[in-house]
């Protein structure tokens, strides 16, 4: 039976140290197929679901925000809180900032480098940075600069990104990772950890093109 075969979404769970609490629809979750969650600094639980937009949980209560509240699309892919606590959402339409407020929206039209967004991050100088089934993008607050295979990148469907207490980024891609993995950092501090096998000049390629835009 093909309806049968179908996954079950049974929404969220949480676990208080004893025991494993659940929360779905019924309890006001938007969606039962939840994609990406984080912990805001207020301790809010930001929830992002495939097909039902934004869930925020206060402890008691679920806050839900769609398109028709102003975000983006209701495919969810990432959630993120960057240091001025605003909440960025990786959609599969762009990326939304949420302020509390309004959301404010960017897509590939203000210069993102693709429509699906699935990874966020932000480095020590403020910049964000978005995964996307492109590429990487990074938003200095005024413009975006990107770089995909093209500038060295091995696989443009990146799934994650990592910012480390050096100072470091780290893109995880489609090309995975392995123990004959190699590690290629640039003088800009990106690095991409890949099981690529072709020999590429990853310092190079992003000095070439990108250093005035990713030291800004």
């Amino acid at each position: 039976n093909a309806r049968d075969s179908q996954p079950k979404y049974l929404g969220v769970k949480k676990f208080d140290g004893e025991q494993f609490i659940s929360y779905d629809r019924k309890d006001g979750l938007s969606s039962n197929y939840v994609y990406s969650g984080i912990a805001d600094k207020k301790g809010r639980v930001w929830l992002g679901t495939y097909g039902g937009g934004l869930s925020m949980f206060d402890g008691k209560t679920f806050t839900n925000y769609s398109t028709m509240q102003g975000l983006n699309d209701n495919m969810v892919f990432a959630v993120y809180e960057d240091s001025h606590s605003d909440i960025w959402i990786g959609t599969g339409n762009g990326v939304s900032k949420f302020d509390g407020e309004k959301f404010v929206n960017y897509t590939v039209n203000d210069g993102l480098l693709n429509s699906i967004v699935r990874a966020i991050c932000e480095d020590k100088k403020g910049n964000l940075w978005f995964g996307t089934n492109g590429g990487v993008s990074k938003f200095n607050g005024e413009r975006f600069f990107n770089f995909s295979e093209n500038e060295g990148l091995c696989h443009n469907k990146v799934r994650s990104i990592l910012h480390d207490r050096e100072g470091n980024i780290w893109i995880g891609t489609n090309g995975g990772v392995s123990e004959d993995a190699k590690c290629e950092k640039t003088a800009e501090g990106v690095v991409i950890w890949t099981s690529c096998q072709e020999e590429f000049n990853v310092e190079k390629a992003y000095r070439t093109r990108f250093d005035k835009g990713l030291s800004e």
